[in-house]
């Protein structure tokens, strides 16, 4: 996690999910365009592909939706830390499962509800 926060304090603070790749990534980039605070966030190894959001001035986190509440938590936390607050936060992470509904299993049915 970078925590090199700019002095933008009039800024508004996105907390951003899934800023990986598509729609989470440009919402990412627009916030950032408009002169606000983004705390940029991915799953695991998906971290490194931020570092273009990086580099543009967002803070990056690890944050994997699908964690623990207890986790959840603390990364909820961490994020506050970084500016003292969080004015916006766009849940936009998520998966994919391809495949006819006859081809996933129940539990792959249910993890897409989850």
């Amino acid at each position: 996690m970078s925590r090199s926060p700019s002095s933008r304090d009039s800024a508004l603070v996105w907390l951003i999910t899934g800023a990986s790749t598509g729609l989470g990534r440009e919402l990412a980039y627009a916030a950032l365009s408009r002169g606000d605070n983004v705390i940029a966030t991915a799953r695991g190894s998906s971290v490194s592909k931020l570092a273009d959001l990086k580099d543009k001035g967002a803070v990056t986190l690890e944050l994997d939706v699908t964690a623990s509440l207890e986790r959840l938590s603390e990364n909820a936390k961490e994020a506050v830390e970084i500016y003292g607050r969080v004015d916006i936060v766009v849940n936009n992470a998520g998966y994919l499962l391809a495949g006819t509904i006859e081809e996933c299993t129940p539990e792959e049915t249910v993890s897409q509800f989850k």
